[in-house]
């Protein structure tokens, strides 16, 4: 039976020869693997191919995930390079802001258009956006119905959508293959491509369309205020008779962006003067409740709206076809006044077409309400509401009231790190940390910055014990004189006050800040950001006390770990306030001695070791302490027996210790001893079990003190029957479970395990079995001597000469760069049937001659010998004249155009080699 996918251009699909290739290297099109003899490079056999037995089994693997998969992939790079593309032109631009620029291609003779439409949306963020493009039949009068058929992996599924009939078309459908792509800069890359499957029969009384291409990128531009550039590209095949006619009414398609612009602005605006309505008739401790909603009892808040009316709310939600069923993200929030921008925050990734025989809820949503007393929840088929006045259990943390203020510190200080440094005065260098500063109006002190790379000895989260550790820093930080948590807002949140030593002849000052803590799951990195705010929990010191109330505009570390160290960035902009200026020789000990604290946390680290740190607390820490003198560790926390979702084995609290604070070991002892338990791992740290229930909201007290004598390490702890202590070996060495652990934590323990065991008692790997047979290696042909020797890439290089069968004494030049350990070798080569020649050629032992007299193998030479090449090539070839290049490089790629009147320009492809 023929079959449309391999006559019909618009289908995208990956070259067939490539199934048959062997090796694996530079992607080519399918026109320049059809006919060339044999398919497999390698082999000695002179005929060619049989594809058309395999036709067949061919069908099967266009309709397999794999292959439906590996579309979608090719589908966003396609998107990606198409956006890249510098030959768009503008076509349109709408009273709504939205510009629409085309794209002519042409392919076996077919024409195509692309049609990329910009705008730009103020006031919501890209995951917003994306919420609505997916939530289709709010702007789309069109869409009928969407599904989803099978979910392919994680970020690819295959989808059905139907559109309704117009006055001008035909009812139609669509199956589509769907994936997204998430950067980590917080862009959205959607895109979707026709397919057949048989998954899928065609329905009568539809017609089935064929979309080439259609995409969505949607990138956040500003912070204050918040904007996005939204981005949609859809391609298609022009075959009516008036292509000019036919061009313009899909000129108008990318519009849609103005219509979800529309939806999102009407909603806003609807929504703002609902939530002035509400919290103006009730007072703040009272929850607003909307016309349908009641109240019932949960352990927190939430304002939600319901819109639209109860009748219609099914037809606007449904089916993600990688998160299950999803509802509209919030949209409005209830308490912020109507002035500011309406942010739109978490969503979940893509929601795919909309379904309307699944009924949803759209809540809208942007933050919740934290209350001890009431909880306000949406019902819409209740016209009334009840309020339950059960107690509640208090929540262990409290609502932020900095959430703000949180956010702007974490801004500022990655802003600060991820700047250059132009601007940046160097005041010093000692032992390899570099300090920096800024000077700004208005302010006696200026911004301070220092950098230092720590070894691998040390981990982030050590770094981040040191610097986080009162006791500690009251050793390697001279003006530091105490400090304490006030209250902690989440295990990654903290209102401090921090009280600082006096300089002669000003006084001591303190500061009222709040730390926070954010971590990049990706990279790894974590930044620690503290600011001053007003709180009444830290009222301003009386004049009897001897303290000025100062501000820290900026202040933070950044810790990015490497393959081979930590790189550590530490920002301090501070205001110490008081009525009188400051002296000058106060300000240049504040410069030249703050910044030097990564050298003293530096020294710290060798000198002590690292404090103990919680890396994980079942509950709510109240009181921590480390006396650095003695090494005397002690915690208190509010227990909390089991999670608020479920109970695992692995709640505990996670208490790291390294070995170089306690190298003789450490006993540890607990208030209460009873249902308490300890698993002690050496030289990892131990955990704190609760066995029973009745410690629910108890406070438990951990004290760890070092052994201080001893031939070798002792880990001793409190028994859980009596007030004996054991040894870890008495207790047969408890070690932590595996359950969620790290993978380099499982090699520990796997590595403490082996050791315990004799030599002879060790597992043995186990029989891995031959795949491949006697007949194989029978069979087996080698590859040519050249390649052998990892000299030639013959897959690469047949695709490098292989010129086109229509063209004549037009070679491909190859522009061949090796690297020597003296001479880097530049040459201009074409093939021809008696093997290679050269045009020209470029050696790096030539620069000398135009002043170059060192470091000829270095970036710099390379470029040079490419460039000493390129203008030779164009001297022979007689276009010197006309291209003469770019005489001030700023770093930048760009694209040489033909000039007018005058030959092309040259072009060759870059040839390294085997890599």
């Amino acid at each position: 039976m023929h079959n449309r996918k391999y006559d019909d251009p618009s289908f995208l699909r990956v070259a067939k020869s490539n199934y048959y290739d062997r090796d694996s290297g530079i992607a080519t099109t399918e026109t320049e693997d059809e006919g060339a003899a044999p398919t497999c490079i390698f082999s000695d056999d002179d005929e060619f191919y049989k594809r058309t037995e395999r036709m067949p089994s061919m069908t099967a693997v266009f309709h397999s995930q794999g292959y439906l998969a590996n579309l979608a992939d090719q589908t966003i790079l396609s998107l990606k390079d198409f956006i890249q593309d510098k030959d768009w032109k503008k076509v349109l631009k709408h009273k709504s802001g939205t510009t629409v620029y085309m794209l002519q291609k042409q392919n076996k003779g077919e024409k195509s258009a692309l049609f990329r439409g910009e705008a730009v949306i103020e006031g919501f963020t890209p995951q917003s956006i994306f919420y609505v493009i997916g939530m289709r039949k709010l702007w789309d009068e069109q869409f009928e119905e969407g599904k989803l058929i099978e979910n392919l992996n994680d970020s690819t599924s295959l989808t059905y959508e139907s559109y309704k009939s117009t006055s001008t078309s035909k009812a139609y459908d669509v199956t589509l293959v769907e994936k997204i792509d998430c950067l980590a800069n917080g862009e959205i890359i959607f895109a979707c491509t026709s397919v057949d499957t048989p998954k899928v029969p065609k329905v009568s009384g539809k017609n089935r369309h064929q979309i080439k291409l259609q995409g969505w990128v949607l990138k956040q531009i500003s912070k204050y205020p918040v904007a996005t550039k939204v981005t949609y590209v859809t391609q298609e095949s022009i075959k009516g008779w008036i292509p000019g006619l036919t061009k313009k009414s899909l000129a108008r398609k990318p519009l849609v962006i103005a219509a979800i612009d529309g939806y999102l602005q009407r909603k806003a605006d609807r929504l703002k003067v609902q939530g002035q309505g509400t919290i103006n008739q009730q007072h703040i401790s009272d929850l607003s409740i909307p016309k349908h909603a009641t109240p019932t009892q949960t352990s927190q808040s939430t304002l939600t709206l319901s819109v639209p009316s109860p009748q219609t709310s099914s037809e606007y939600l449904q089916p993600s076809p990688t998160l299950g069923k999803v509802a509209l993200p919030p949209l409005f929030k209830g308490h912020r006044r109507p002035s500011e921008h309406i942010v739109l925050s978490n969503p979940p990734p893509r929601i795919s077409s909309l379904s309307s025989s699944t009924p949803k809820q759209v809540k809208f949503a942007d933050d919740i309400f934290q209350s001890n007393n009431s909880v306000v929840k949406t019902e819409p088929t209740q016209p009334t509401h009840k309020v339950n006045n059960n107690p509640v259990r208090p929540r262990l943390y409290p609502a932020s009231p900095h959430r703000s203020s949180r956010k702007r510190s974490l801004e500022v200080l990655k802003d600060y790190v991820e700047s250059n440094l132009d601007g940046w005065k160097q005041i010093g260098d000692e032992s390899d940390t570099k300090m920096y500063i800024k000077t700004i109006p208005d302010s006696a002190l200026p911004i301070m910055r220092s950098y230092y790379e720590f070894s691998d000895k040390w981990t982030v989260e050590q770094i981040c014990s040191v610097i986080q550790c009162f006791g500690a820093r009251k050793i390697w930080d001279e003006y530091f004189e105490d400090g304490q948590v006030i209250e902690r807002y989440s295990q990654k949140e903290y209102l401090i006050h921090i009280k600082m030593k006096s300089l002669f002849p000003i006084q001591s000052r303190d500061f009222s800040i709040l730390t926070s803590i954010e971590s990049n799951i990706s990279t790894g990195a974590v930044y620690i950001a503290s600011t001053s705010v007003e709180d009444g929990l830290i009222p301003p010191a009386l004049e009897k006390e001897q303290h000025t109330r100062g501000t820290y505009s900026a202040y933070g570390w950044a810790l990015v770990p490497t393959s081979t160290s930590v790189q550590v960035t530490f920002i301090a902009h501070m205001h110490l306030g008081g009525k009188t200026p400051l002296p000058s020789s106060i300000i240049r000990r504040l410069t030249t001695q703050v910044p030097s604290c990564l050298e003293k946390v530096k020294q710290y680290l060798e000198n002590v070791g690292c404090p103990p740190y919680i890396r994980r607390v079942a509950g709510k820490i109240t009181v921590e302490h480390f006396d650095t003198e003695n090494k005397l560790y002690s915690m208190t926390y509010i227990a909390k027996h089991a999670p608020s979702r479920q109970s695992h084995s692995s709640w505990c609290t996670d208490l790291r210790i390294h070995a170089s604070i306690y190298p003789l070991g450490y006993h540890v002892e607990t208030q209460p001893q009873e249902n308490v338990r300890v698993a002690i791992k050496p030289g990892v740290g131990l955990r704190i079990y609760t066995e029973s229930d009745i410690l629910e909201g108890k406070h438990i007290h951990i004290t760890v003190s070092p052994v201080l004598q001893g031939s070798e390490a002792q880990y001793t702890c409190s028994s859980t029957n009596n007030s004996q202590t054991k040894t870890v070996k008495e207790e047969q060495e408890q070690v932590f479970p595996l359950e969620k652990e790290t993978p380099q934590e499982i090699e520990e323990v796997v590595h403490i395990e082996q050791d315990k065991k004799p030599y002879n008692e060790i597992e043995e790997p186990p029989f891995v079995k031959q795949q491949k047979n006697k007949a194989y290696f029978k069979r087996y042909q080698v590859k040519y001597r050249r390649r052998r020797e990892g000299k030639t890439d013959y897959y690469a290089r047949k695709r490098l000469v292989v010129q086109a069968k229509n063209k004549y004494n037009s070679p491909k030049y190859r522009m061949v760069v090796r690297f020597t350990n003296k001479d880097i070798i530049c040459q201009i080569v074409y093939a021809k049937l008696q093997g290679d020649f050269v045009l020209s050629a470029a050696y790096a032992h030539e620069l000398p001659r135009y002043g170059i007299k060192g470091g000829l193998t270095n970036w710099a030479a390379a470029y040079a010998t490419g460039l000493l090449l390129a203008r030779r090539t164009l001297t022979k070839l007689g276009l010197a004249d006309k291209y003469e290049g770019f005489a001030e490089p700023d770093g930048t790629v760009q694209m040489i155009e033909a000039a007018e009147g005058a030959p092309r320009p040259f072009k060759a492809f870059l040839d390294v080699g085997c890599l």
